[in-house]
């Protein structure tokens, strides 16, 4: 039971060192949303208002999308 509350009050405390390093907005975005698609969501916004260029959209789909794929790569090859 003491080991349990330990864990937790080390977890706390982890956690609050993490807040007051990156601060509090970056480890909610972290949670909750990951920032490549962060970057897209943002820049679907300016495309549909006309303040990105397509050639650009596409290009930011293309990288969000390639490196998700890698990524889904590496996933699978260390599993075997």
């Amino acid at each position: 039971m003491e080991e349990e509350k330990k864990e937790s009050l080390i977890e706390e405390v982890e956690e609050e060192e993490i807040m007051n390093r990156v601060g509090l907005l970056d480890v909610l975005v972290s949670k909750i949303i990951s920032r490549k698609f962060l970057i897209l969501v943002i820049s679907t916004g300016f495309f549909y208002v006309n303040k990105l260029p397509a050639e650009s959209w596409v290009l930011l789909a293309g990288i969000y999308m390639g490196s998700n794929a890698v990524i889904e790569v590496v996933k699978q090859w260390k599993q075997g």
